[in-house]
């Protein structure tokens, strides 16, 4: 059986690799910061202890022959 065997790398290339790795490391850091981010915003969303918000009843004062076709109710959307 031949047995293959890699070459030394030269400096430029040792140093390319030291760079890639660095880089690599960069850009495992900034995802793991920005899932971190999107999972703080989460937790915060689900678990924030401020109530809700109380149901107040309102009464419009419509035109005569109006009428009301549709309602909606917003709560505390956020978007």
């Amino acid at each position: 059986m031949t047995e293959i065997v890699a070459p030394e790398p030269t400096p430029e290339q040792a140093a390319l690799f030291t760079r890639v790795a660095a880089d690599d490391a960069d850009c495992r850091l900034t995802t793991a910061l920005a899932v971190a981010a999107v999972l703080i915003a989460i937790g915060y969303r689900l678990f924030r202890t401020e109530g809700s918000a109380v149901a107040t009843d309102t009464t419009s004062m419509l035109p005569k022959g109006a009428r009301i076709v549709a309602t909606g109710v917003a709560g505390d959307a956020w978007w």
